[in-house]
C-alpha cells in the first residue's frame, strides 16, 4: 500500500519503484483510486519495475490518493516524489521518498 501517489497534484509527480525479492519472476499490478485503473510489469526475480504516474494515461491530471501494489512474490517498495515547478529557479529540496506498507 502506498499512501499517496501524484500525477501533476499542485504540480507534485510520483513514481513507485518495486523489487521483486522473490526467488522467481512475478506479475507486479498497481492498483489506483480510480475506477478501472491498473497497470501490471512483469519483474524478474531481483528485478526492478517503476509506475510512473504521469506516464498513467487512466489517471487524470491533478490526481493525488493512494495505490495498492500486488504480486505472487515478495517484494519492496519505495515511492519517489517530485516537485518539478519548485526545482527550476528556487531554493529547497523539492524531492521526497517513503517506503510501501505491507497489509
Amino acid at each position: 500500500f502506498v499512501p499517496i501517489v501524484e500525477k501533476n497534484f499542485y504540480g507534485w509527480d510520483s513514481a513507485v519503484q518495486v523489487q521483486n525479492i522473490g526467488s522467481v519472476a512475478a506479475n507486479v499490478t498497481i492498483t489506483y483510486e480510480t475506477p478501472g485503473c491498473s497497470s501490471t510489469q512483469n519483474v524478474a526475480a531481483g528485478g526492478t519495475a517503476i509506475f510512473y504516474q504521469p506516464g498513467e494515461s487512466c489517471l487524470p491530471d491533478g490526481y493525488g490518493a493512494s495505490a495498492t501494489l500486488t504480486s505472487a512474490q515478495p517484494m519492496v517498495v519505495i515511492v519517489n516524489q517530485t516537485y518539478g515547478p519548485g526545482q527550476t529557479g528556487t531554493q529547497g529540496d523539492w524531492s521526497m521518498s517513503y517506503n510501501g506498507f505491507g497489509q
